[in-house]
């Protein structure tokens, strides 16, 4: 059975909150709190194979890895690896949010669909002079959602 026609949501990760931390050495101080990773964005990429779009007749939610929140020591998190769905050579996608359309032409074409969140800056991003031992951090930005 062919599968020509399918509606799917897609949801990019979350970027990873910032780390609030510090100096864990006696006579060094001051903040280490890192980044936070960025979420994973959503493509779509052409195939050859004419049977791609079998995948979504059922799965119709769809989501990619969210970033690692960040840690101690100015150590960020881990980004969110890419989403990759593949579909057949010449698919026209239909952003149903935004209006946009967009055709894979050629095998290997990729598409940007949904992009990832920003991680968060750690406390190590917020000091200054006059606050050396900053405790605010900022949380990681939403992915894309359509």
């Amino acid at each position: 059975m062919l599968v020509d026609d399918v509606t799917i949501k897609v949801n990019a990760g979350n970027g990873g909150k910032g780390a609030v931390a510090f100096e864990k050495n006696k006579f060094a101080l001051g903040p280490t709190g890192a980044r936070g990773g960025d979420g994973g964005s959503v493509f779509f990429e052409a195939v050859s194979d004419l049977s791609a779009l079998n995948r979504y007749r059922n799965q119709k939610d769809w989501k990619a890895t969210s970033g690692q929140d960040g840690r101690s020591q100015y150590r960020d998190g881990k980004v969110g690896p890419d989403l990759i769905l593949k579909v057949p050579y010449g698919t026209v996608i239909h952003n149903l949010d935004t209006r946009h359309h967009e055709e894979l032409v050629n095998i290997g074409d990729r598409v940007l669909i949904a992009k990832g969140g920003r991680g968060g800056k750690g406390n190590y991003f917020f000091r200054s002079p006059i606050n050396t031992s900053p405790e605010q951090f900022e949380p990681g930005q939403p992915g894309d959602k359509f």
